[in-house]
């Protein structure tokens, strides 16, 4: 036997000795106690005392029995002398035998008997993200000017915007000029205040609203009460994929879709179920690869259905605007018409129906549907919509039918939708001409290796316009990494036919280089194009376009030149052909403020943050592994793209940090509110410790404090020191500034100032430092 197998026997014959000595005694004499090793399909759950009846029955503590995995509450209670037990044999479904050789208990229970595991397979944070609050502010600004043709344009445009906390307040506006013609006006302005908690936005001012599939979208003055998922991107907000299955044993189980691994568990048995699995949009086939305790392996393959068309169930999406419609946008500031309501509001029912209703109403019209998108197995997706109206007394009807199927090789559009005469919305008017019937199609198939090939039609009976149709035929492959090409052939009938032929090539060459060729021909017309562009880098550098055309016996030539930097991007470009040459300028920047600080930078489409390591210089900061720059003089940097609630990973380069210095994170993750500043400093302490020799003055005798106390309060922390024999001391990370001090000898206190010079020294020498009593 070795060593382990004689641990094993020794620990087995303590446990029975104490059984013996503390329960036997209490036992009836026609039952057995024993100390087995538990098996319990297959998996080793360690040693229980065990009591053994003569009718075949074993009973196990209940408080032992509890903590094996099994559903509480089964088996019949049976009291051993004050204790209750749980007997096996009342257990429908389990079975178990006593295997004298290795003195073990074996159960095989049935899976059903086992509690049920669930396993969130969602994105899971393994972090707490920065939530900023800060004030901040920012400015864009957009300056255009042309002149060709004997004519110039002049534009101006800016956006002005305020955060804090949760707020944002923002305003936009422009200028034109084009001749001797000037218009200036506001544009759009909006204070907004979102919800983390609660997934809402709530928006007083300027905004656009959407009624549904059948309504208009419409720009109101007033305010709007939606649901806002952007909030928290990790939500699951469509029905997710979810996968379930038994075990009998322990078993290792894999996820598997389309071929590509996405999650791996070690599971117990009994019944488990796999929740919101990420999956792509489509049908897909997921495969569960299941390895028992023997190492036998079998494949569970189930094909699914994912889709962005429905709602996760339970799950509310809406939208409720009331205000009043804005008329001549651009134009005028403030130009507001009649009054107007819009609503939308989905459901999620189950992970296979997602309905609602739309309404829009002003004071001449009214207008409600409803809609409904339904997952019809693995076949797609149904959309149904219909919505009822009345303008002026004149009421009308509109519905619509929808299929939309996905895959990786296939791709199917279906839409039908019919109005009536008088049908009309807060856009459309009884007299506007609509359709009686519009149906389009689309279907798509192919791959990398082969190319898509699509092929589209669409028809539509006008009540005043009549009859149009239009069919095409496309294909588009890439031969490589670099090189792609599509060809597309139509022909549309309206008042006349009109056959049309497209081809186009696309080159990368590298180092931001492109190259295209494009060629159009239709029964009137010709034309052809080579153009060569670069793309500016991410960060400060150079760009570039040439465009040859020719349009019949027209030639023509379009040159430009792009330039950004940290602080703004600019462009001029020119434009001429046989009879008229014209040029463009442009320059386009952000002025941003956050934590009394002011910088420019491009324009501030989205967040941005202020990162501060304490006041160390040229210290480098990534966003997502991307180095952003380096710190200035006073440990800051600006990162002037983040995104707006994602999680923003921000880190520094530990090697640009002096060893003098420790740091708790290198990383952090910063999720701002929506176009708002933040600030967020990283924090360093500085080591350096601080020596010297102590003494205290008394009557005009200097006295050594030796092994006495040493006290300095600094940054509200009161901070101890050692003082040696001869009144030497030490004490470490103290910053500097003058701070108030005392030392204890004696059972009396001496209080002085220490002044702490701004030393980059590890080990800073005090000198002598007398303290008067």
């Amino acid at each position: 036997m070795t060593s382990l197998g004689k641990c094993a026997a020794l620990k087995r014959i303590i446990l029975y000795a104490i059984f013996i000595v503390f329960i036997s005694p209490y036992a009836s004499p026609a039952e057995d106690q024993a100390v087995l090793k538990l098996l319990l399909n297959e998996q080793d759950k360690g040693e229980f005392f065990f009591v053994i009846v003569p009718e075949g029955d074993i009973l196990m503590p209940r408080n032992d029995f509890e903590q094996l995995g099994l559903k509480e509450g089964l088996g019949q209670d049976i009291q051993v002398n004050g204790a209750t037990c749980v007997s096996l044999k009342s257990i429908p479904g389990l079975q178990y035998s006593i295997e004298e050789e290795t003195v073990s208990l074996e159960i095989k229970a049935s899976p059903s008997l086992f509690r049920e595991q669930d396993i969130d397979t969602s994105y899971a944070k393994k972090y707490k993200p920065v939530v900023a609050q800060d004030r901040s502010a920012f400015l864009n600004y957009s300056f255009d000017y042309e002149n060709g043709r004997g004519e110039s344009f002049t534009g101006i445009s800016g956006e002005f915007g305020v955060s804090v906390g949760d707020y944002l307040g923002t305003t936009t506006f422009t200028y034109q000029k084009t001749g001797d013609e000037k218009t200036a006006a506001r544009l759009m302005s909006s204070l907004v205040r979102n919800y983390r908690d609660t997934l809402q936005t709530v928006t007083f001012g300027d905004f656009q609203a959407y009624p549904g599939p059948l309504g208009s979208a419409a720009l109101l003055g007033g305010i709007q009460y939606s649901s806002n998922f952007s909030i928290d991107p990790s939500l699951v907000i469509f029905p997710p994929l979810k996968l379930n299955g038994t075990l009998e044993t322990p078993s290792d189980v894999e996820i598997y879709l389309d071929g590509a691994l996405v999650r791996k568990e070690k599971l117990l048995p009994g019944e488990f179920t796999f929740n919101d699995i990420p999956a792509t949009t489509g049908l897909g086939t997921a495969n569960m690869v299941i390895k028992d305790a023997y190492g036998r392996e079998r494949n569970v393959i189930t094909p699914y259905y994912y889709s962005n068309r429905l709602l996760k169930k339970g799950l509310h999406e809406y939208s409720y605007s009331a205000g009043f419609m804005k008329k001549d946008f651009g134009t005028k500031s403030f130009s507001y018409g009649k009054p107007a309501f819009l609503a939308f509001h989905n459901y999620g029912f189950s992970e296979k129906l997602k309905a609602g209703y739309a309404a829009e109403a002003s004071t001449d019209v009214m207008n409600i549907g409803a809609y409904v998108s339904f997952l019809a197995g693995n076949a797609g997706v149904i959309d149904s919509s219909i919505a009822f109206s009345a303008r002026s007394g004149e009421p009308g009807l509109s519905g619509m039918m929808g299929y939309f199927y996905q895959s990786r090789n296939v791709n199917v559009k279906l839409v039908a939708r019919s109005d009536s005469r008088n049908y009309s919305n807060l856009a459309v008017k009884p007299s506007d001409d609509k359709a009686k019937i519009y149906s389009a199609g689309a279907i798509g198939f192919g791959g990398k290796k082969t190319g898509y090939l699509t092929a589209e039609y669409s028809y539509a009976d006008m009540y005043q316009h009549g009859e149009a149709s239009r069919v095409s035929l496309s294909y588009s492959r890439s031969f490589s990494e670099r090189a792609s090409f599509f060809v597309s052939a139509s022909e549309t009938r309206d008042s006349e036919v009109n056959d049309e032929i497209l081809l186009g090539l696309h080159v990368y060459f590298g180092k931001g280089i492109s190259g295209s060729l494009y060629s159009a021909k239709d029964n009137h017309s010709s034309s052809q194009a080579l153009g060569i562009h670069k793309s500016p880098p991410p960060g400060a550098g150079f760009g570039f376009g040439t465009d040859i055309l020719k349009s019949g016996d027209n030639n023509s030539v379009k040159g430009a030149l792009f330039y950004q930097n940290n602080h703004g991007q600019y462009e001029i470009n020119v434009t001429g052909d046989e009879n008229n040459t014209g040029y463009g300028l442009s320059l386009s920047g952000g002025i941003g403020y956050i934590d009394r600080s002011i910088f420019l930078s491009r324009p501030i489409t989205d967040s941005f943050a202020k990162v501060k390591v304490s006041n160390l210089k040229d210290v480098r900061v990534y966003h997502y592994s991307n180095e952003v720059g380096v710190t200035d003089s006073n440990g800051e940097l600006i990162i002037p793209n983040l995104s707006s609630f994602q999680d923003n990973r921000i880190s520094i380069e530990s090697q640009d940090i002096p060893l003098n210095y420790t740091i708790r994170e290198l990383s952090k993750y910063l999720s701002p509110s929506s176009r708002s500043g933040s600030l967020l400093a990283f924090s360093l302490n500085k080591m350096q410790a601080l020596t010297g020799t102590l003494s205290i003055m008394r009557n005009r005798e200097r006295a050594k404090p030796e092994f006495g106390r040493l006290f300095i309060q600094a940054n509200y922390k009161i901070l101890e020191g050692l003082v040696g024999r001869s009144g030497e001391f030490y004490i470490e990370n103290i910053p500097p500034g003058t701070h108030q001090a005392w030392v204890m000898y004696q059972g009396s206190e001496c209080r002085f100032s220490m002044t702490i010079p701004d030393s980059d020294e590890i080990l800073l020498d005090m000198g002598d430092i007398a303290c008067e009593q």
